[in-house]
């Protein structure tokens, strides 16, 4: 398929909405900066328990905070966590300490909950020890809270490996975006590498991935694309799946190299758009998109390019039926701000995210860009106690807080879970 291809019933969504696309631009205006209360939920430390978490959150709606650390727990591993308020305080508890070899290793992505309450994750590393050469390919993994009422807050969960990648063909490590599930139970996620060893050599381009529950309470593994390299197709998708809610078929939406958004539809994979940001801006785009299923809108960052040029602090940009840049960070490397993703959305329109850097002190920020595309940068790390290098993406409760995690910083170093009021 061409790059300008949609589907006719995609198409016809996309231009029954165009006019509604401009009013909302004049309708919302730009919220005007207000002040903001920060503080610091949870500070992790090098001292056996999560240290480093490398992405963003997930909340439920009744506001508990789950997450995972790359590095830390009883054996070095890495972690999966949860972070809920109890009276005026917030409580930590280690949900599961990943132990390498067949159990998994570093986890990088952030964990999706089901309906159920089970969450699921993977790791970049362990699994099959025969695999690649740091004891393993990487795995996907859920964890089951407890059948009953658990006699301690801090009872740890119970965690099944469903899925170990096996190398080659079938790709390997996990890349940062979360796993994604269809109305029929299945999950969806990308490996960094692995796949096409032919036209990519031993390392591999990177898959899409399914797993499909079986009756028997197993999972069963295909993939369902190996990317080739070619500037055309792209290669390494380091962000996740994207579902669009409402169609039978399986429609995602990703970034690789070379900037390719790709579709997929049942054992076919077709381009749907190649993007503006390699050839023309020479942007760097590693995290997963933002979708708006009103207004069939995808919104994602950009890093390494913008007014400055390739050396550039990175961009916010749109994607309806053609390319928007929302916000140009305008920097150049010298205080190269690194825009995080994914992107996330209130009600009214204003998309909010981190940067890895830049801000007033170089350590990081947290800002929000309006319909209007005024920006506003609601807090600046210090790179202190307050943390370092924001990563992943934030979550919002219904009272409109914002809560992230940063990599690094804090009063041990080893990063924070924190909390912006409005």
């Amino acid at each position: 398929m061409k790059a300008q291809h949609v589907r006719i019933s995609a198409k016809d969504w996309f231009i029954s909405l165009a006019t509604l696309m401009g009013a909302m631009l004049l309708v919302f205006s730009g919220a005007r900066a207000q002040a903001q209360t920060f503080t610091v939920l949870h500070a992790f430390g090098p001292n056996g328990g999560p240290y480093q978490p490398y992405n963003g959150l997930a909340m439920t709606p009744g506001g508990i905070l789950y997450g995972t650390s790359l590095r830390g727990g009883s054996s070095g591993n890495g972690t999966a966590f949860e972070l809920k308020r109890t009276g005026s305080g917030w409580l930590l508890n280690v949900l599961h300490n990943f132990q390498g070899g067949t159990d998994g290793a570093m986890p990088v992505a952030a964990v999706m909950i089901a309906p159920d309450g089970v969450l699921y994750g993977t790791t970049s590393q362990g699994g099959d020890p025969n695999c690649g050469t740091n004891g393993g390919c990487g795995t996907v993994y859920s964890l089951q809270p407890p059948a009953h009422a658990p006699l301690s807050a801090l009872t740890p969960w119970t965690e099944k490996v469903l899925y170990a990648f096996q190398g080659g063909s079938d790709g390997r490590t996990p890349g940062y975006g979360a796993p994604a599930f269809d109305s029929n139970g299945a999950i969806y996620g990308t490996t960094e590498f692995g796949g096409d060893v032919q036209d990519c050599g031993s390392n591999g381009c990177g898959t899409v991935w399914e797993l499909s529950p079986t009756s028997s309470g197993g999972w069963t593994e295909q993939v369902r694309h190996r990317f080739n390299g070619s500037s055309s197709e792209g290669a390494v998708p380091v962000g996740g799946i994207v579902l669009l809610p409402g169609y039978d078929d399986i429609l995602g939406f990703t970034t690789v190299d070379y900037q390719v958004f790709f579709g997929l539809e049942p054992f076919t994979f077709e381009y749907y758009y190649i993007d503006q940001l390699s050839n023309t801006y020479g942007c760097d785009v590693n995290t997963t998109l933002l979708f708006d299923p009103n207004t069939f809108t995808f919104y994602g960052v950009a890093q390494g390019c913008g007014s400055a040029g390739e050396y550039g602090g990175g961009m916010v940009f749109s994607w309806f039926y053609g390319f928007t840049v929302l916000h140009d960070f305008g920097t150049t490397r010298g205080n190269y701000p690194a825009p995080e993703g994914p992107l996330i959305q209130d009600t009214a329109g204003n998309l909010y995210g981190v940067s890895f850097n830049g801000g007033a002190h170089q350590s990081g920020s947290v800002y929000k860009v309006s319909p209007a595309r005024d920006y506003t940068e609601l807090y600046s790390f210090t790179g202190g106690d307050d943390g370092s290098g924001p990563v992943g993406n934030l979550v919002m409760d219904a009272a409109g807080n914002l809560y992230g995690v940063t990599a690094s910083g804090g009063p041990s170093l080893g990063g924070v879970v924190f909390e912006i009021t409005p």
